[in-house]
């Protein structure tokens, strides 16, 4: 019997050995609610976009624009200053925005923009330029004296009793006048030409003009990006033909270079 029990506990023994080593019971399984995913949701900061510069920008070379206006007969030069030197008063009639309205630097949609009117906002008119389609006010509650065109307003008086204004252009010291302003003459083709001002955010190149069409002297306003500009410019006119040459960019206007008029 002892023998037997001898022989049983040998082979229990050999039988443990056999156990791959390294082996260990397996651990109770976790519960579901304690794992913890291992994706972690990315957050998200927001960056402040960075500001553009004006360096080395130049405007569209396609914005280009040439109106005309005929000048009275004895106008020689569409560069008269105005007379204007007194604040609005409650004499002077209301222009009221019939709509959004840009008042601009000047009476032709070629000028830059310089003041907004909304629908019902008002504005003391000083003057209106010769044919009566700009007029030359003051915004209320404004310092801005900025022209308006006067098919945007309504009036409480005949537009032309309103004295005709031509003030000057106001300027801009940062902004430098062209250079290299020369002009041609083929016929009745007048060629302007000048240097590459530096280069600015809303660069462009002014021209006021007035030439002669037909036996009458038209002022002509040209806004371009290109660096010459040909007018038809005829004969056939007691008074001379004349010009000159500005640089505009969003600080506004340089003053301006006369154009020797061939």
């Amino acid at each position: 019997m002892k023998k037997q029990l001898v022989i049983l506990f040998i082979s229990l023994l050999l039988a443990s050995c056999t156990l791959p080593q390294g082996s260990t019971a397996l651990s109770t399984p976790a519960a579901a609610s304690s794992i913890q995913p291992s994706y972690v949701a990315p957050t998200f900061t927001p960056t402040q976009a960075s500001t553009p510069t004006d360096t080395n920008t130049v405007a569209p070379t396609s914005t280009e624009t040439v109106t005309f206006t005929p000048l009275p007969s004895d106008t020689p030069t569409p560069t008269a200053v105005s007379t204007q030197t007194s604040t609005p008063t409650q004499q002077n009639p209301m222009a009221v925005s019939k709509a959004n309205s840009s008042c601009l630097f000047g009476p032709n949609r070629a000028y830059l923009y310089m003041y907004a009117l909304t629908p019902g906002a008002s504005a003391a008119v000083i003057g209106r330029n010769y044919d009566g389609g700009w007029l030359w006010v003051q915004p209320t509650g404004t310092k801005l004296y900025c022209w308006l065109a006067a098919s945007l307003v309504t009036l409480s008086v005949n537009i032309m009793s309103i004295p005709v204004e031509n003030p000057p252009l106001p300027t801009n010291p940062s902004v430098a006048p062209p250079t290299g302003v020369h002009a041609t003459r083929s016929g009745a083709s007048v060629t302007i030409s000048w240097n590459a001002a530096a280069p600015a955010l809303q660069l462009a190149y002014l021209i006021e003009a007035s030439i002669c069409s037909k036996g009458n002297l038209l002022s002509v306003v040209v806004t371009t990006t290109k660096l010459s500009e040909t007018l038809t410019d005829e004969r056939t006119c007691k008074l001379s033909s004349s010009g000159q040459l500005r640089v505009q960019n969003k600080l506004g206007y340089s003053t301006a270079v006369n154009i020797s008029w061939p």
